[in-house]
């Protein structure tokens, strides 16, 4: 989530025991377990997020306080469509084993993924399973714990370096997109693109067609951007492909190439 910066509000009391009549209890589907977690990995992460808890319980009438920081919060923040440093990731959501692709974050695309695996972070729960007009005692027995597991998915992490030129790295990405708008580089000039450690430039062109693309990803007029750079990102072993004359963007260069030290004198027919 870097490029976007977060408000959490979570109630100590979201989730509660029923009392001695058996009534008003809320299971815990919704602890205050999970905004504390999330708290802690985005500091984690360094990603820019206020994280406010009451003694509040789940409705939005508990929470008046919170939303009294919320709007003050809100009055510094400024949207910022083409912010200098995002991560993408693939999939992602409350539960990462299930079909939620999430491809496209601010200017970055993934199109295709490997089948290498990341490590997502997971809350599991510990006891019996949280059920509604449970007794006290299942109330009390349920606990949850932190962990992490693997899951097929792809990262990318972009930083706009100034000067027309862009860092990126990935993991498990087959192929992606960049997106690219005035505020962002000189797209008179050629881009600079370092994927993985390795450079190469490329010429973009501003089209229509790009536009109305970007804007079918996010329909949102503030964040149309001008141009789209399509890369083909090598896996661990295996080379670029080339799709058409002179390269994906056919302009002569390869990324992910690197040149051997020393050149043979002769070369032979493999």
């Amino acid at each position: 989530m870097h490029g976007t910066p977060l408000f959490i509000r979570h109630g100590i009391n979201d989730a509660q025991p029923a009392d001695a009549s058996g009534k008003d209890g809320r299971p815990r589907f919704t602890d205050v377990f999970f905004g504390r977690a999330a708290s802690q990995l985005l500091s984690e992460a360094g990603v820019e997020h206020l994280y406010f808890e009451d003694d509040g319980g789940h409705s939005i009438k508990a929470a008046g306080k919170s939303l009294e920081k919320l709007v003050d919060w809100m009055k510094n923040q400024r949207r910022d469509p083409c912010p200098r440093r995002i991560i993408a990731q693939t999939p992602c959501g409350w539960n990462g084993t299930r079909d939620t692709p999430t491809p496209h974050h601010h200017w970055i695309t993934i199109h295709d993924i490997g089948e290498q695996t990341l490590p997502f972070d997971e809350i599991r729960r510990t006891g019996p399973g949280p059920r509604w007009k449970e007794p006290r005692e299942a109330f009390e027995k349920q606990g949850f714990k932190l962990i992490q597991r693997r899951v097929k998915a792809a990262r990318v992490e972009a930083i706009n370096d100034g000067n027309n030129r862009l860092i990126i790295n990935t993991r498990n990405v087959a192929r992606m997109s960049v997106w690219l708008h005035p505020r962002m580089a000189d797209l008179s000039k050629p881009i600079q693109i370092v994927l993985n450690g390795t450079e190469s430039r490329h010429r973009v062109e501003p089209s229509l067609l790009a536009a109305l693309n970007s804007f079918q990803k996010h329909p949102d007029w503030s964040s149309v951007f001008h141009a789209e750079l399509q890369l083909d990102v090598r896996g661990d072993s295996e080379p670029t492909p080339v799709s058409q004359w002179r390269g994906p963007n056919r302009d002569g260069l390869i990324s992910g190439f690197t040149a051997p030290r020393e050149w043979p004198d002769k070369l032979s027919r493999q």
